[in-house]
C-alpha cells in the first residue's frame, strides 16, 4: 500500500473511492463465477447449499482477516451477507433455467 501520510482529506477520499471501485469489481467477478457454479450444479444435479463449503469459506475469511489486521467477526459477517445474496442468485438462475426447460 502506498504511503498516505501527509495526504489531504480529498486525496484520502480519492484513495477510498479507488478501493470501493475495486471491491465492486471483485464482487462482480465473484457473481460471474457464481453463475458458472450454478450452471455446473444444474448439469450435475448438485444442491445449491453446501454447509461444509460455506464453513470452509468463513474459516478462510476469518484467517485472512486476522492476517491483515481486520476484525474476523466483521469480515465473516460481511461474507455471510455476500454469500447469502449470491446463493439466492444462484438458486434463481437454476429456477429460471428449469422454468424455461
Amino acid at each position: 500500500m502506498k504511503n498516505l501520510i501527509g495526504m489531504n482529506l480529498e486525496g484520502l477520499r480519492g484513495e477510498l473511492d479507488k478501493v470501493n471501485k475495486e471491491i465492486v469489481i471483485l464482487l462482480s467477478k465473484r457473481m460471474e463465477l457464481v453463475k458458472n457454479v450454478a450452471e455446473f450444479k444444474m448439469v450435475n444435479a448438485v444442491q445449491v447449499y453446501d454447509a461444509e463449503r460455506e464453513n470452509e469459506i468463513f474459516a478462510k475469511v476469518r484467517e485472512t482477516a486476522l492476517e491483515n489486521g481486520l476484525e474476523p467477526d466483521f469480515a465473516e459477517g460481511l461474507f455471510r451477507k455476500i454469500i447469502k445474496y449470491m446463493r439466492q442468485k444462484e438458486s434463481e438462475t437454476i429456477e429460471s433455467h428449469n422454468i424455461r426447460s
